[in-house]
């Protein structure tokens, strides 16, 4: 039985090789599609699971929610918590802390460099226990010692375990004293050097030796718990944030607006935080997104299922003599239904092969794009296991339903004269139906890629509505230093300026351009609040990013007042003049910017809400990098020096690199200790919006497929198609039909399917980009020539497939289609 059923197979494989290629070539691009996007969603909802416990620890993040703002949720928390957790919940067994650093001088002997160094507490790898070499944990209990990755104690020792050996951090002596396993590329842990919060100059030292001000909610740094049964946690969680309010003291906003959960490190990677500015190198996972990309990935194997389903119909319809000989020589039905079946499985089973080999050879080349480490595990991945053996039975026994059950039942009289494997006029809109389907999925995904490219780009260019070419930001804060250096009037600032390659150079705050968080705000006459962000500027800031006022004056040398002046700590911030961006002046009742010229209102300024009366003198038009988070925030500019961290430097297109390497060398004679910190803030922006470029690149990765399924499953069909019309044409040419005539209706019968998936495809996609664009503080808007584009598009793929076939069919003889069979 077998053996017929194989021998039967490689039979019609050998005479319908272009139909077999196309048919169990688009499944396996289908399915390779699909298992690779299984890769990327298991990979995205199983971080951290390696680590053993992990479904014991949970993650404190914070949640502001100001009046007249959206929320802001942090994955950080003041790192007073740790210690406010353990006296109020003394049962719980474990709370540690993590504090990242900037980038941080690390040296040993010739090699430096900067490193992201992360300060933890002791006990940091009992909560998370990470294979090692040494004893992790130990070694953070000492105020002396680093734990290192192997891939940086190859890079600074040049061998993988240097344990007893001494480097530098910010010039402090540090020995090593475990070195761990490279971390996989699915954890929320993007450090590589771990040091001990014990060190005298670590931030989290720092912060402990600092008096806590009441009402600061600083977010720098993260707070972990491990508990023993989840019912601990829940009843720790139902608390937490009545405990940390009653400690941040009453009436402050921190108090009054701030929330604390208890987030599972599971879901960790998948929680919703708004933070601006992501590390690249493990940046927030979306649900919407994973469920967007299976959705588009089932749409793909569709489209690959409706090919193979449609054409081993369409061919099955011709074996009806086939069906008859076997029944005349005694075949029963159930021995016709075992062949039609098992044919439909051995495609499909080889469509699977296929498909695993395919996604061998690209996991490489998705993993360099995705940052990932994606692989195929046969044996112990069960999803993966599952999906390989029952998409092709699924599949196999769909494809060989009607051949199976329908032919099978044809009385062999009727079979042998090949009149009943026509299928009827019931299949033929069928079949027409799944051409229908397969185009309205092509449109739709078209479509998205054009939005998603579109927004991505308008983001990244004038979305923004600041001039972000050439610009270099070069961070000047010290690591491990609380206070902030100036940047006005600096040596290394003011000496950028006569560079002949600097066109012009500004000292600011990330805040001013839309990265980070410092919340300030307005106490209305009715004791209202408006909430704002609040950013430093110097004199050149709105100037150097082509800033251009809506009204009234930017802050000027001539007018003394601007200037905030330095304070004892603890003092109420003495401010005197701000300037607003058009959303903040809205906020506060002035439609009109320039009737909010020359107001006065009460700037907050102080953790306990206590304002100081502050004259607005300029409105400026909206401008952020981060257009991510829902709408645009509401902005109050200070001519502080004092609060100036980032320099950020406007270079002459001609000579860049030569202007680079002057900066470099500058900065080793005036600016501060270590490396140099710049980066474009071009490539800031891109960090910023990885999720959405990574988005727009599966999607359009994924429409490429689906328009290469859909166009070859076309051609296969148009060539069937063209086959059982032969006598037809021949007919129409036999009566002066001319092959321009035939042509026409060819392509006629074959685009017309696509014009009809438009009017599907249009409205979904429509209202699903639509959707897509609210989250962005400002988008683009869905133009009519992005619905005519993407239907162009597929029209023509159509056009084009079966153009070719159509051609050579009109110009065959009429005699040559008389006499076909």
């Amino acid at each position: 039985m077998l053996r017929n059923i194989l021998a039967a197979t490689l039979r019609n494989l050998g005479r319908n090789r272009l139909y077999a290629a196309i048919s169990i070539g688009g499944l396996a691009v289908g399915l390779a599609a699909a298992l690779v996007t299984l890769l990327y969603i298991q990979d995205e909802l199983t971080f951290d699971r390696f680590i053993p416990g992990h479904d014991k620890v949970y993650v404190a993040t914070t949640e502001l929610r100001l009046p007249d703002r959206a929320p802001l949720v942090a994955d950080g928390t003041p790192s007073q918590m740790a210690g406010w957790l353990k006296a109020a919940f003394p049962d719980i067994p474990l709370i540690v802390r993590w504090s990242p650093s900037p980038p941080t001088t690390m040296r040993h002997g010739e090699i430096e460099a900067g490193e992201e160094v992360a300060w933890v507490d002791p006990g940091f790898f009992k909560m998370l226990p990470l294979p090692a070499t040494g004893d992790p944990e130990a070694a953070i209990g000492r105020p002396d010692t680093v734990v290192l990755t192997r891939t940086l104690a190859q890079k600074y020792f040049g061998r993988p375990t240097p344990i007893g050996d001494s480097l530098e951090i910010d010039g402090h002596p540090m020995r090593v004293a475990a070195v761990l396993d490279d971390l996989p590329p699915n954890t929320h842990l993007t450090s590589q050097v771990f040091a001990s919060a014990r060190a005298p100059f670590s931030r989290l030292a720092q912060s402990d030796a600092t008096p806590y001000r009441k009402g600061n909610l600083s977010t720098s740094g993260r707070t972990y718990l491990r508990f023993s049964s989840t019912a601990q946690a829940a009843r720790v969680a139902a608390r937490i944030t009545d405990e940390m309010r009653a400690r941040l003291g009453a009436g402050t906003a921190a108090a009054t607006y701030a929330t604390f959960e208890l987030v599972p490190l599971d879901d960790f990677h998948l929680h919703p935080f708004t933070t601006a500015e992501m590390q690249p190198g493990a940046p927030p996972g979306d649900p919407k997104v994973l469920t967007s990309l299976a959705a588009i990935s089932l749409l793909i194997v569709l489209l690959a299922a409706v090919n193979f389903v449609n054409l081993m119909t369409a061919r099955a319809g011709r074996r009806s003599i086939e069906v008859g000989v076997r029944k005349a020589v005694g075949a029963g039905r159930g021995h016709l239904v075992l062949q039609f079946l098992g044919e439909a499985l051995l495609h499909t089973v080889a469509a699977m092969v296929l498909a695993l080999a395919l996604v061998e050879l690209c996991l490489p080349l998705v993993n360099a794009a995705l940052l990932k480490g994606l692989r195929l595990d046969y044996l112990r991945d069960i999803p993966l296991l599952a999906a390989t053996i029952g998409l092709p039975l699924g599949l196999g026994v769909l494809a060989g339903a009607y051949p199976a059950f329908v032919l099978s039942g044809f009385r062999p009289g009727p079979a042998l004269k090949g009149d009943a494997g026509s299928g009827g006029a019931g299949l033929a809109y069928v079949r027409q139906g799944l051409v229908i389907l397969q185009f309205a999925v092509v449109v739709g995904l078209i479509l998205a890629v054009i939005v998603i490219q579109r927004q991505t780009r308008f983001a990244l260019t004038e979305g923004a509505h600041l001039d972000a070419d050439q610009v270099v930001t070069i961070g000047l804060n010290t690591p491990g230093k609380r206070t902030k250096p100036p940047c006005w009037g600096a040596p290394f600032v003011e000496q950028m300026r006569k560079l002949p390659g600097v066109i012009g150079v500004s000292c600011a705050t990330d805040e001013a351009i839309g990265l980070g968080e410092n919340i300030g705000g307005f106490k209305m006459a009715d004791g209202s609040l408006r909430m704002a962000q609040v950013g430093g500027v110097d004199y050149d800031t709105f100037r150097l990013f082509g800033v251009r006022l809506l009204a009234g004056r930017s802050f000027a040398p001539q007018h003394g007042e601007d200037v905030v002046p330095a304070t004892a700590p603890g003092a109420l911030q003495v401010v005197h003049t701000v300037v607003l961006n058009a959303t903040a002046a809205r906020s506060i009742g002035f439609a009109d910017p320039a009737r909010a010229v020359g107001a006065t209102v009460k700037l907050i300024v102080s953790p306990k809400l206590e304002t100081v009366p502050v004259q607005i003198v300029g409105v400026t038009p909206d401008f952020s990098v981060d257009l991510l988070h829902g709408r645009i925030k509401a902005m109050i500019y200070m001519l502080d020096p004092n609060d100036l961290d980032m320099a950020s430097v406007k270079l002459r297109g001609g000579s860049i690199p030569e202007t680079l390497q002057a900066i470099d060398r500058l900065w080793k004679t005036a600016g501060g200790p270590g490396p140099i910190r710049r980066r474009f803030l071009s490539e800031r922006m891109q960090t910023l919006y990885l999720g959405a470029i990574r988005q727009g690149w599966w999607l359009s990765v994924l429409t490429g497929l689906a328009v290469v399924i859909g166009a070859s499953g076309l051609f296969a069909f148009s060539a069937f198609t063209a086959e059982r019309r032969i006598k037809e044409i021949g007919v129409r040419k036999a009566m002066g039909a001319s092959s321009l005539d035939v042509v026409r209706l060819l392509l006629w019968s074959f685009t017309k399917p696509v014009l009809w998936a438009n009017l599907i495809a249009w409205p979904v996609a429509g209202w699903t980009m639509s959707r897509w664009l609210e989250g962005f503080a400002s988008h683009i808007s869905l133009s009519p020539l992005y619905f005519l584009a993407a239907g162009g598009a597929a029209l023509g793929v159509a056009s084009l497939t079966v153009a070719a076939q159509a051609v050579k069919t009109a110009r065959a003889k009429p005699v040559t289609a008389l006499r076909y069979e």
